[in-house]
C-alpha cells in the first residue's frame, strides 16, 4: 500500500526551517472583510457563490469560492411568507362598523387602505402586488395581508354608557401608529441607501 511520505506530506521537498507565520504550509490564516451588492428579492437560505474570494490552495495556487448563505431578520411589523408579506392593522369599533380608511407602510411607500362596512374582526385584506419580489432580481411581486382586528378601547366609568369615540383611548391603534411611522421612515431610509 502506498502513501506519502510523512516528512514532506507528498509536496516533494522537506523545509527545514520552516516560516513561522505559516509553519512550511505555504498558508497563513487571515480575517477578510467582503463589501457585496445583495441582490434584490432574496430569500432566508439562499446561497450565492463569490468566486475567487475562499481559501488559496497553494497546491493548484487558486482561490476557492465563498458560499454566501442569507438569513433574513424579522421585522416588528412585517412577516415574510414568500413573496407574500403580512402585517396586523388595528381599527376602531366605528372604523369596523362603518368602514374608514387607515394608512398602511409598505415597500412600495403608504398605502391607503379602505376598510370595508362591517368588517369583522381577524378580516384579512389582500392588496395585489405591495409585497416583496417573488424571486432574486424578478420584477413581479407577491401580495400584501392586512390582518384587520378591531381594537377594543379603554373607556372610563363616567363615559361607559356613551359612544361617542372622542372618549375612547384606543392603545392599540396608538402603538400602531408609531410603529407605522417608523417603518415607513426605515423603509424610506433603506430605499435612499
Amino acid at each position: 500500500m502506498e502513501e506519502p511520505c510523512r516528512g514532506c506530506k507528498g509536496s516533494g521537498a522537506i523545509i527545514h526551517n520552516p516560516c513561522k507565520s505559516c509553519n512550511g504550509l505555504k498558508v497563513t490564516v487571515e480575517r477578510k472583510k467582503l463589501v457585496i451588492d445583495i441582490p434584490k428579492g432574496v430569500r432566508e437560505g439562499n446561497v450565492f457563490p463569490i468566486k475567487d474570494m475562499g481559501n488559496w490552495d497553494p497546491h493548484s495556487d487558486s482561490r476557492s469560492t465563498v458560499n454566501m448563505v442569507f438569513f433574513i431578520i424579522q421585522d416588528e411589523f412585517f412577516k415574510i411568507d414568500r413573496g407574500a408579506i403580512h402585517c396586523q392593522i388595528p381599527i376602531s369599533i366605528k372604523q369596523s362598523v362603518f368602514g374608514g380608511e387607515v394608512t398602511v407602510p409598505s415597500f412600495h411607500g403608504d398605502i391607503s387602505l379602505k376598510i370595508p362596512k362591517k368588517t369583522p374582526n381577524g378580516t384579512v385584506l389582500k392588496i395585489k402586488g405591495k409585497g416583496i419580489r417573488t424571486g432574486v432580481n424578478s420584477n413581479s411581486f407577491g401580495d400584501m395581508y392586512a390582518h384587520v382586528f378591531v381594537d377594543i378601547p379603554d373607556v372610563d366609568d363616567k363615559h361607559s354608557d356613551s359612544i361617542d369615540e372622542t372618549n375612547f383611548s384606543y392603545e392599540n391603534i396608538n402603538t400602531y401608529e408609531n410603529i407605522r411611522k417608523n417603518t415607513s421612515e426605515k423603509i424610506k431610509k433603506s430605499s435612499q441607501s
